[in-house]
């Protein structure tokens, strides 16, 4: 998702989910975070997304 090489819906696919709103619920309980809220941190900020 950081390297910006797949989508946020072809993630999902990859990683088995089949409703890629499904894989946004499930990363928002996992992380606090939508994974769009997730890439735009780390676009304004790179080193603290991941912490």
């Amino acid at each position: 998702m950081v390297e910006g090489e797949y989508r946020v819906t072809e993630i999902g696919f990859l990683v088995g989910f089949s409703s890629s709103s499904y894989f946004a619920k499930c990363f928002q309980k996992q992380f606090g975070m939508l994974p769009t809220e997730f890439l735009k941190k780390i676009k304004e900020a790179p080193s603290s997304a991941t912490k």
